[in-house]
């Protein structure tokens, strides 16, 4: 499969999974339904940040939209991926404790 097949399957997928019909999901990355249409069939490439657009409103890794199940599969369970994950977790941890000893107010 090709990277446009793995980037549109992903979107699609991911979409559906939101209930996001075409039209919403266009207008919510500010492009029109006929230009989001015409990079999900592989008949242009969206400039980055269209891309970086699409990933954000579906709260996803950019890089993830290129990737098929199996590699996004092995992505999250690579040892890399998994440090990352944990470095992340500290880091919302000792955020969240800064914000509970009350040392920052909203």
């Amino acid at each position: 499969m090709s990277l446009s097949d793995n980037f549109s399957n992903n979107i699609t997928a991911l979409r559906c999974a939101q209930k996001s019909t075409l039209t919403n999901f266009a207008e919510e990355i500010a492009i029109s339904r006929s230009h989001l249409e015409n990079i999900l069939k592989g008949n242009c490439n969206p400039t980055l940040g269209t891309v970086e657009q699409i990933a954000e409103r579906l709260h996803i890794d950019p890089v993830l939209l290129l990737l098929s199940a199996e590699e996004a599969c092995r992505f999250y369970t690579s040892p890399l991926c998994i440090q990352a994950m944990r470095e992340l977790q500290f880091h919302l941890r000792s955020a969240l404790k800064i914000f509970d000893d009350g040392h920052i107010q909203l």
